[in-house]
């Protein structure tokens, strides 16, 4: 029998463009309404004529402060976050200097580039509750015996660690420098570094979506 020829899209009906368009301006709202109480929202030289814009409107709720932000922010590259990113690697890391800086508290993590874009790396913050991202495992994933399970070997290590103190010298949290995967994988398992040497032997499992040909996902978390 000959496989069916499929085309790709070329255009979205109606329907699903308004979906669509839907979708994209209250994910794009939640993120404003959040991110507007962080200290870069807050101060930057980028974002004052849309602080000057919207000084007076609910960023929550109003929605013309949708194409304020799409007419008022620019495009940005790193080097408008680098002077605020090397906050995080001052010692010691002051709480005072880093708590809302680019979102609502302090970050899971901080994401290092692999430098192929350039000689140095970059270092991303990642916070991942105000997205959320994190959701409770499934108690059981779907599928039977019989179809297939993917194994893998993932590296949850760390190239540094940020520790976030007090004026009094006391950490309140220390945040790893990684890659993204590692950072992401840690967050959505709730695996702090403080207790790494408890799992150098686990393994886990992810579940897939509910569609998902697939019986699940175990994998072996490598720390070293």
């Amino acid at each position: 029998m000959t496989a069916p020829i499929v085309h790709p899209l070329t255009f979205l009906p109606p329907q699903l463009l308004a979906v669509l368009k839907e979708g994209t301006d209250k994910r794009l709202q939640n993120v404003i309404g959040v991110l507007i109480t962080s200290r870069y929202a807050s101060s930057s030289s980028y974002l004052a004529d849309f602080r000057s814009t919207t000084r007076d409107k609910d960023v929550k709720e109003d929605s013309t402060v949708l194409s304020d932000f799409r007419n008022l922010v620019p495009l940005t590259d790193y080097e408008a976050y680098r002077p605020w990113m090397a906050k995080f690697f001052e010692r010691p890391c002051e709480l005072s200097e880093v708590e809302n800086l680019l979102a609502p508290g302090l970050p899971n993590f901080l994401a290092i580039t692999s430098s192929t874009s350039g000689s140095e790396p970059k270092y991303f913050t990642r916070y991942i509750a105000f997205m959320g991202l994190i959701r409770p495992a499934r108690d059981k994933m779907r599928g039977s015996s019989e179809m297939a399970t993917t194994a893998s070997i993932l590296w949850w290590g760390y190239r540094d660690l940020v520790e976030v103190t007090t004026p009094s010298g006391d950490v309140v949290k220390t945040i790893p420098v990684t890659g993204v995967t590692s950072g992401f994988a840690r967050s959505m398992q709730g695996w702090p570094i403080e207790t790494d040497n408890t799992r150098m032997t686990s393994m886990g499992e992810c579940p897939f979506d509910p569609n998902s040909i697939m019986d699940g996902h175990r994998y072996i978390p490598l720390f070293a």
